[in-house]
């Protein structure tokens, strides 16, 4: 899987301001400013004094280029959105999706047409990617899909949609 961190190094703290939005006597909305122009805002959104999810500004443009989400109320982070090549649109997406700390599933969009042009899970959550699905014509569609059916590390299957047509006209498949 990916090294892309999405947890940036942070300078000193300019000013927080936070909010009680719902008058419980909890603060539900925090904002920090930093010393290089960055900020973050956390938001507990279920107002059970922990942050359930955190948006980043990580090149002080004053837009939002890392978010962040708890989904299982555990205090870890474990789905992410970002923009990181800071053009306003998010190109990476990440998710642990049986809450065990490691990210299982990613997809990006290296080309910046809106559509996911690789995506990779881990089907088993062992560390090693078993699926990888290409879109390399831009049309939103993945063209080529590789799986990894006996867990060795090595693909077995590869299916090619060669022309588009939304089937698959290539299949091979690998014994090892």
């Amino acid at each position: 899987m990916s090294d892309y961190d999405p947890t940036p190094e942070t300078p000193d703290v300019d000013s927080v301001t936070v909010v009680d939005t719902d008058d419980d006597h909890q603060y539900d909305v925090g904002h920090y400013e930093y010393s290089d122009g960055t900020s973050t805002t956390y938001v507990d959104a279920d107002a059970d004094g922990t942050s359930d999810y955190a948006a980043a500004d990580t090149n002080a443009d004053n837009r939002t280029d890392v978010v962040a989400a708890d989904t299982n109320n555990d205090a870890v982070a474990d789905r992410y959105v970002a923009d990181t090549n800071y053009d306003g649109t998010s190109d990476y997406a990440a998710a642990d999706r049986n809450y065990d700390g490691v990210i299982d599933a990613e997809a990006s969009d290296a080309n910046q047409d809106g559509y996911a042009d690789t995506a990779v899970y881990d089907d088993n959550y062992d560390g090693v990617a078993d699926t990888a699905a290409v879109d390399t014509t831009g049309d939103g569609r993945a063209d080529t899909v590789g799986v990894d059916y006996d867990e060795d590390g090595q693909v077995d299957v590869v299916a090619a949609d060669t022309n588009q047509d939304g089937y698959s006209e290539t299949v091979t498949y690998t014994t090892n």
